[in-house]
């Protein structure tokens, strides 16, 4: 079967599956159905699609004979047509929706003036802010709701995030503001709370030498004695560690090439001393 008659009986499938799941977990249905389609703008417009009317899956049962009503209904008040009530919407301006956008989207943060609204994937409920493919990549797609202002969904690298992924990059997003703002409350709780789960006896862990880097990912360096159970000390060594996406490690004889590489990167940049961990 050609390759365009291959992905024109994907996109069906893809709105199906997404249906069968849309009622329970809307996460899933990103990750399940959509990012199936190889193309990222059909991709996009399944997703658009199957959330803006969750399709019911197609019956090869006939329907059953509806029995004639005795008498004429009521008429019942006819709804507006969509484009009335989109006139109705708080207006959204571009400059703010790319402000939302960029807030989560880091490869986007520089590249304002190139965003523009893609008439091809915004509909009268949402407008869809685009950025051009960078070389090897490809476009990035950010969904806001017009009513709302909010955003709904955002397609980066050939992947939807929605639901449970765009709440952790609020949460990142968040973080990056607080640590911007000399706040560090909550990266060292998070970056204590990963390093726990490493170190035998974290109660007995000794830590010195302490600094936040920044760059891509804001890191905490430093370094740990983690001791024993016995009570009995190792001495100290290096360690990095971002909680959120989890990314640490520990120095050791064993990884002491690559973590020398990895510490020359992620720890190159340093932001603030912290004296208490």
């Amino acid at each position: 079967m050609p390759h365009h008659a291959l992905l024109r009986s994907a996109i069906p499938l893809a709105l199906a599956a997404a249906a069968a799941l849309a009622t329970a977990q809307p996460s899933d249905l990103l990750l399940e159905a959509y990012n199936r389609l190889p193309d990222a703008k059909k991709r996009l417009a399944c997703f658009k699609e199957a959330t803006r009317q969750p399709a019911a899956v197609p019956s090869s049962v006939p329907p059953a004979p509806v029995p004639a009503a005795p008498a004429a209904p009521a008429p019942a008040a006819v709804p507006p047509p969509v484009a009335a009530v989109t006139s109705q919407l708080p207006p959204l301006a571009l400059a703010d929706a790319v402000r939302m956008c960029t807030r989560l989207i880091t490869v986007a943060q520089g590249r304002e003036a190139e965003a523009a609204e893609s008439a091809e994937a915004s509909s009268p409920r949402e407008m869809s802010v685009a950025w051009p493919a960078l070389p090897g990549k490809q476009p990035v797609y950010c969904n806001v709701d017009r009513a709302e202002h909010r955003i709904t969904s955002i397609t980066s690298n050939g992947k939807v995030a929605s639901g449970d992924v765009l709440d952790s990059m609020h949460a990142r997003a968040l973080q990056r503001e607080e640590i911007q703002a000399g706040n560090y409350t909550r990266f060292l709780a998070r970056a204590k709370e990963a390093l726990k789960a490493q170190i035998p006896v974290p109660e007995a862990a000794r830590y010195r030498k302490l600094f936040v880097s920044t760059g891509p990912l804001h890191v905490l360096c430093g370094e740990v004695d983690a001791g024993s159970a016995s009570g009995a000390r190792e001495g100290f060594q290096r360690f990095y560690v971002s909680a959120d996406p989890q990314f640490l490690a520990v120095d050791s004889r064993k990884t002491a090439r690559v973590f020398e590489a990895t510490w020359a990167s992620v720890c190159a940049h340093k932001a603030a001393d912290i004296p208490h961990f």
